[in-house]
């Protein structure tokens, strides 16, 4: 059975999700107002019926028409009398424009909703999007991108819908109070035999709306799982392609998209069928009244006949509103997937946030100092351990050692996309987290081995970032310094042509050259080459070799080498064993050493 508090929780969610887009529940109400309006009118055309019907059943007695004292001592003046169908003509014109307003009424309000459901659709993407962007680069480690994806687009779609169904309700309700005034007003005791109806209907669904509730959770983990599959096929197709796994990719694909498929139709079928079960129960419900009516209440009387008539007829409206109310649980129900989905991304937890800090970085004055440094990726994945050395200003620092050593996760904390304990990195005697993080990052300029670019124009690429105009005097200065002048001018159309994703249509070695061009642009006096030569031939190495010897002039530079014949000049170099440093020195004294750095150099030079 349904919990009761569930589609309760359900709504609670979708309130905090309106504060949270600063859209509050008053949001709702020209909308609101619209729905209210189209109510009061039709109720006046349902009021309207008994008179005109009476009308139709007495032509020319408009005394007694069923309407108030003060409309009726209208209808008895001698237009009317003297003209026997003006009466039922007014009535017929009255009750007319009543519903033509009505139907306006409602457009308005439809119109109304849907432009909240748009504009609350676009905020909670932007609020999402936002978050995203707070969260650390361990979340995003730990994370599948087409699942956040997902999240962004298809799950806030959905749950922006079910925005629309509570504004129906809110329709409902009002139109119901107006349909039970107008129902106790032609008899109270069916009224109240009626009201005995609506707990019934509502307890028969109630099982229903569990199943809805429980396929919907289902949905959205399979819904993830397809997200996921479609992420890693389309991220990894060369190596799709190289094992010649497309067959089996298509397979896993087509298992489970059916399996999405065949939980929407699940949902979609248990949904569409509480509203057959309404109308099953209500039209029984109707067929019982019809009999009570005919056999206890209708008794020769025209006058009762017309208002039972109008009775009959507000009953089945009313009836058909209550079902909204079944319906916007069904709605609920739906999105209860999707709900939770959203909600693990607006909840602090796991997020890996890295805190800002209060004070604005002014430059570097001094030197960068790694204080028994200590971090780990997890319970049981241990980095550093106990690493303290200093950068010093306007120096180059290598780090060397095997995969898995650590000399990336320094980069990676400097950058500060992972927290560190207190005073474990101090930049000019200051502990780095009490910098804000933009004006920290302001000062690094980063090439990594994996360099980071977008589907868009080179132009676009090379200015990412930078708060300032950029002059094509210093643009072109720039690329010669990267060594892409040549490059460029072979392009139909220059730094507006479009690279393709991650840079696709650029050679390796290119996307290097791009990467220091922006690094050259940026003029920051702290730069972090992360394994930036490796994997690429000797010409494209000798020419990117030459462009980092001109970025790194006078600034504070952390070189992380795979090749080590690329730091012969670095002013120390430091070698890190599992976490730990287990030697530093210069080129030359390391190579003397015969220690860990020259079995490193021995197995690159044999």
């Amino acid at each position: 059975m349904i919990n009761p508090a569930t589609s309760l929780e359900n709504l609670k969610r979708l309130r905090g999700y309106l504060q949270r887009t600063e859209l509050p529940l008053s949001s709702l109400a020209l909308p609101c107002v619209f729905a209210t309006l189209a109510s009061v009118f039709e109720g006046i055309t349902l009021a309207l019926l008994i008179p005109t019907f009476e009308a139709l059943m007495r032509p020319g007695d408009v005394s007694a028409l069923s309407l108030p004292s003060s409309v009726q001592s209208i209808f008895q003046t001698a237009l009317f009398a003297n003209h026997q169908h003006a009466a039922l003509l007014v009535l017929v014109g009255v009750t007319f424009l009543s519903a033509v307003l009505k139907t306006g009424f409602t457009y308005l309000s439809s119109i109304a909703t849907s432009f909240q459901i748009r504009r609350f659709a676009a905020r909670l993407r932007s609020v999402l999007y936002d978050r995203y962007l707070t969260f650390g680069k361990l979340f995003y480690d730990k994370n599948n991108s087409g699942h956040l994806q997902q999240v962004l687009t298809t799950y806030v779609s959905l749950l922006s819908h079910s925005l629309g169904s509570v504004q129906t309700a809110l329709y409902a309700a009002s139109a119901t109070v107006i349909y039970l005034a107008m129902m106790f007003s032609i008899s109270w005791q069916l009224t109240l035999i009626v009201l005995t109806a609506f707990p019934a209907l509502h307890y028969a669904l109630r099982t229903l709306i569990q199943k809805i509730f429980q396929t919907s959770e289902a949905h959205a983990a399979v819904y993830n799982e397809l997200g996921r599959n479609i992420s890693n096929a389309l991220s990894s197709m060369p190596l799709v392609k190289a094992y010649s796994n497309e067959q089996f990719e298509s397979r896993r694909f087509k298992q489970t998209s059916e399996h999405v498929s065949a939980l929407e139709y699940s949902i979609e079928k248990k949904s569409l069928l509480v509203g057959p079960i309404q109308e099953l129960i209500l039209l029984l419900f109707l067929f019982a009244m019809v009999l009570l009516i005919g056999i206890s209440f209708v008794k020769d009387d025209p006058t009762a006949l017309a208002q039972y008539a109008v009775y009959l007829l507000i009953l089945k409206r009313a009836a058909t509103l209550f079902g909204v109310f079944n319906s916007i649980q069904t709605a609920l129900a739906g999105v209860s997937g999707p709900m939770n989905e959203i909600e693990v991304v607006l909840q602090d937890e796991n997020k890996f946030i890295v805190p800002d800090g209060t004070l604005h970085f002014p430059g570097l004055q001094g030197d960068i100092t790694l204080n028994h440094l200590t971090f780990s990726y997890g319970p049981t994945v241990s980095a550093l351990t106990d690493v303290s050395l200093v950068f010093k200003q306007g120096e180059v620092t290598a780090l060397v050692g095997e995969s898995g050593s650590g000399k990336s996760t320094i980069a990676n904390l400097l950058l500060r996309f992972y927290d560190v304990g207190p005073d474990s990195i101090l930049v000019d005697g200051v502990d780095i987290r009490q910098f804000t993080l933009a004006s920290w990052r302001k000062h690094i300029a980063f090439v990594s081995q994996d360099t980071y670019l977008f589907h868009a124009s080179l132009r676009e690429n090379l200015l990412y970032g930078l708060e300032r105009d950029v002059s094509d005097t210093e643009l072109n200065d720039v690329l010669k310094h990267a060594r892409l002048s040549a490059y460029v001018s072979s392009l139909p159309r220059g730094l507006d042509t479009q690279i393709g994703d991650r840079g696709v249509q650029l050679s390796g070695g290119e996307r290097q050259r791009v990467a220091i061009a922006r690094a050259l642009l940026k003029k920051s006096e702290i730069l972090i080459l992360d394994e930036a030569t490796s994997s690429l031939d000797s010409t494209t190495e000798r020419l990117i070799q030459e462009a980092i010897e001109e970025l790194i002039v006078g600034k504070t530079t952390l070189i992380i080498a795979h090749r080590l014949s690329t730091i012969d000049r670095a002013n120390r170099i430091i070698v890190l064993v599992r976490g730990q440093i287990v030697e530093e020195g210069t080129f030359a004294t390391l190579i003397e050493k015969r220690g860990e750095f020259y079995r490193y150099w021995d197995n690159q030079h044999p």
